[in-house]
């Protein structure tokens, strides 16, 4: 299915551009019912923007890395929620570019709007071999996107014998499994504080038939199919699972700065008629927590262009850039979360209210910080790897 022809030529920020409005009218609605509205994941999908990281040859943009962080940061800074949805949605192919022929037709019947999906790898349940594929029973949270997905899974294991099967390498084989919406029981248990309108709910089944077809293997190692022979799909599984977060909380907390300087222009201190903007703390906080933010995301934008380039001129991704994309993802995190805290106090009483940005932004950014993929405990696995240690994190080398 092919990309619109009045959208074919627009670069993925002029798709941004084109979907701002509908995501800024529908805001309010998308954080009462913790899901996006469908009028706006219609305009998504109208700007192409379901097949970010999706290959031409099944109908998407498969865009650089850098296009599609800067597509992140760009909607962050409208709704956090939508950026993070649009996010995950992208990240499907780096997850099936493994999976069978079978299985990827099937997924991309009508273009990537068919192949939209919502899981999470961890835990990796049971799954039980049996003749033509696996029986599954297990739940897995935080599966992003569940209100508009047409497929839904996680990692599972592969049990043999009440045991599990070892591969070659000899440690247990773990697979992607993915289930049409309907075969699953989504399970309503988004009630949060940030990050409202993602829809992050549960996905369970219960002892399900999955056909062999429908599960993948992914990381080091894995051949990929006729579809993702691009470099697109030779870059780390972390720079696309991971690093995204940060660039999503730089645009939050860009927006909650943008609000700040704007209300401090006006507001004034109640014990005097001078602005807050003329307070030589604040301008010192706003000024702190500008700083943050943009060394944050420069060293994040020049570890996926140095990562890119790598991946452009054939050459493996050294263990030490993934560290440093990884670290730099982490980094971006936690230095939009302190630029978003300072702004939020600066703000004073205006910003306990809902209907201020400021108040989602702070939300919004807290709840992305506690994702595993730019965790706080990053660090000492990133740390240790500058003294020498291997990662114990599997996915640093895929």
């Amino acid at each position: 299915m092919a990309i619109a022809p009045d959208t074919e030529k627009k670069t993925l920020l002029e798709r941004a551009d084109a979907i701002a409005p509908i995501v800024a009218e529908e805001l309010d609605e998308a954080e009462r019912e913790r899901r996006l509205t469908d009028r706006a994941f219609e305009a998504m999908k109208d700007e192409g923007l379901l097949g970010v990281w999706v290959p031409e040859s099944l109908g998407g943009l498969e865009s650089s890395p850098r296009e599609g962080f800067e597509l992140f940061e760009s909607v962050a800074r409208i709704h956090g929620s939508a950026a993070w949805n649009l996010w995950i949605w992208s990240t499907g192919a780096a997850l099936s570019s493994s999976s069978s022929e079978e299985s990827i037709a099937e997924s991309y019947e009508d273009g990537p709007v068919s192949a939209v999906g919502a899981g999470g790898i961890f835990p990796f349940n049971p799954a039980v071999a049996v003749e033509g594929g696996f029986r599954v029973t297990g739940r897995w949270p935080f599966c992003s996107g569940s209100s508009h997905a047409k497929w839904v899974g996680g990692g599972i294991m592969v049990m043999e014998n009440g045991r599990p099967r070892m591969t070659p390498m000899g440690i247990p084989e773990m697979r992607f499994v993915t289930f049409p919406r309907e075969a699953a029981e989504i399970i309503d248990t988004w009630h949060v504080v940030g990050l409202r309108a993602t829809s992050s709910n549960d996905v369970a089944v219960e002892d399900a038939f999955a056909p062999e077809y429908r599960t993948s293997v992914f990381g080091a190692g894995t051949a990929p199919g006729k579809h993702f022979q691009g470099p697109l799909y030779r870059f780390p599984v972390m720079g696309i699972l991971g690093a995204p977060i940060g660039i999503i909380a730089t645009g939050i907390a860009q927006r909650a700065i943008d609000e700040f300087i704007t209300l401090a222009k006006t507001k004034t201190a109640r014990t005097s008629q001078a602005r807050i903007s003329d307070n030589t703390a604040i301008r010192n906080d706003v000024a702190k927590a500008h700083a943050a933010v943009q060394s944050a995301r420069s060293w994040l934008y020049e570890m996926v262009d140095e990562t890119w380039e790598a991946v452009l001129r054939g050459d493996d991704v050294s263990l030490e850039q993934r560290r440093d994309l990884s670290l730099a993802g982490t980094n971006a995190t936690r230095s939009a979360a302190y630029a978003t805290d300072l702004v939020h106090t600066a703000a004073g009483g205006t910003s306990v209210f809902q209907t201020s940005p400021i108040e989602r932004c702070f939300r919004d950014i807290h709840a992305a910080t506690q994702h595993a993929g730019t965790s706080p405990r990053n660090f000492d696995t990133l740390g240790g790897m500058l003294f020498g240690e291997l990662p114990d994190n599997p996915l640093l080398f895929a």
